[in-house]
């Protein structure tokens, strides 16, 4: 290997080694889905991160899991640093992978605590104009 083929693959593997280091913060969130009507079947939770300093910034989702039900739930995931966790809670009557009308939804934004915990998470879902898509 010659020398600019060194240094082209150090500053490669530098680069790598960076991003590798941005890759985010472990998180653990708890909490629970509630409805004050009943609910069979499961329910879709997304985790997604958001600078919420930035107004222009998107949503990037992180995680999404089904749950069994309403009920109590505790997630694991990676999110950037100092970016805000916003949860979405959804029972997807009809399948489709998003929120229809008439279909009951919650949403819950959490600010991470400078120990880099989250508080707990109550998402209460009701039926109410869908978000606008992200």
């Amino acid at each position: 290997m010659n020398s600019v083929n060194k240094i082209s693959f150090s500053f490669l593997f530098v680069g790598l080694t960076a991003l590798a280091g941005c890759s985010g913060v472990d998180y653990e969130v708890t909490g629970e889905v509630s409805s004050p009507q009943t609910i069979s079947g499961p329910i879709s939770l997304e985790i997604f991160e958001i600078d919420t300093a930035n107004e222009e910034a998107a949503r990037e989702r992180v995680k999404q899991v089904d749950l069994e039900g309403t009920g109590a739930f505790t997630e694991s995931f990676s999110a950037g640093e100092g970016l805000d966790i916003v949860l979405v809670a959804l029972h997807d009557e009809d399948g489709d992978g998003k929120c229809t009308e008439g279909e009951v939804w919650a949403e819950q934004t959490l600010t991470p605590a400078e120990d880099g915990s989250l508080s707990e998470a109550s998402l209460v879902l009701a039926a109410k104009a869908c978000p606008a898509s992200e």
